[in-house]
């Protein structure tokens, strides 16, 4: 048990800025959705999400929850990989693949 004439542990992480990995997740949205040739509104729609929530990632804001950044990537056919982190990885690398259809052997 913790006495208390001993301060509490702080941790100091900033929140004011989001990670550079989000700007990184926003212009490949961005860039997608505008292949897709979808209106934010219409990409919002196909995701079930508001619309602020995908002005919100393409705009690499932190402020949403992770299903709903999942359901507009999903929306915009791209899956999301998560593995470990690399040494040496590029604090802005985000990995998104577009959906492939199955190949026909």
């Amino acid at each position: 048990m913790r006495s208390l004439s001993q301060p509490r542990r702080t941790f100091k992480r900033s929140f004011d800025e989001p990670p550079p990995a989000l700007a990184a997740l926003g212009k490949l949205a961005l860039d997608r959705r505008l292949q897709l040739e979808l209106t934010q509104t219409a990409l919002a729609a196909r995701a079930g999400v508001g619309v602020s929530s995908v002005y919100a990632i393409e705009a690499g804001r932190d402020s949403m929850t992770l299903t709903v950044a999942i359901r507009i990537l999903e929306a915009l056919d791209l899956a999301v990989t998560v593995g470990p982190a690399r040494r040496n990885a590029r604090p802005d690398a985000v990995r998104l693949n577009a959906s492939r259809p199955p190949s026909r052997a």
